[in-house]
């Protein structure tokens, strides 16, 4: 999850995706 952090920051749609999937 290491490498995951700076990829989210530097692509916030991570976050979206994430969101997606804790969301189910």
């Amino acid at each position: 999850m290491s490498r995951l952090s700076p990829n989210i920051a530097l692509n916030p749609e991570s976050l979206l995706q994430k969101a997606a999937a804790q969301t189910g």
